[in-house]
């Protein structure tokens, strides 16, 4: 995994807001907070991932309710999918918003955002899942993209491809990284 980070070049959070060509990094930061409006999570359909809109449901048997799938044409019952944006800060403290979405959050997390939806379901918005929380302050490496999109704003998120934690690799990543001096 580490050998195919250092194929990347390393940037800070002051180097991707000020980029000038959409290319692949690596940006170690450390994570401030996550973002819960809109939820960390939308409502999906089990075969295709798209968002599906609840279908009122006439009878009282306590059946789940059903979803209408727009992209299936079918009615189906849904589940969630992460749509995970995070605050991170590095040593500049300037702020950059990453997302990433089920296929890497799940991997990193070890949890589906149905299971962690359940764990607080009924609770506000602002009430994250132990995972989730557990994640402000810590010190985490990217793999992103710096986008055609995030070359026109310095407000627009920048798409996770890999998240690690391991403190080994951390340490590594560090140790390979070039002089502070280059990573201006």
């Amino acid at each position: 995994m580490m050998s195919s980070l250092q194929k990347n070049p390393r940037k800070t959070i002051h180097r991707n807001i000020y980029a000038t060509e959409a290319i692949k990094c690596v940006l170690p930061a450390k994570v401030e907070s996550v973002e819960y409006n809109p939820q960390w999570y939308y409502i999906a359909c089990p075969t295709c991932n798209k968002t599906v809109h609840p279908v009122e449901n006439e009878s009282d048997d306590g059946s789940p309710p059903l979803f209408d799938c727009s992209k299936c044409d079918k009615l189906v019952s849904a589940i969630a999918r992460y749509k995970l944006v995070l605050r991170v800060i590095d040593d500049s403290e300037e702020q950059l918003r990453f997302i990433f979405f089920e296929p890497v959050a799940s991997a990193f997390l070890r949890n589906s955002a149905d299971m962690l939806a359940n764990e607080v379901a009924g609770q506000p918005p602002s009430v994250l899942p132990q995972a989730l929380a557990a994640l402000v302050g810590k010190r985490v490496l990217f793999k992103t993209g710096i986008s055609p999109n995030n070359l026109k704003s310095t407000k627009a998120s920048y798409r996770v491809e890999i998240i690690i934690d391991d403190e080994d690799m951390l340490a590594e990543f560090d140790d390979y990284s070039l002089p502070a001096i280059f990573c201006i």
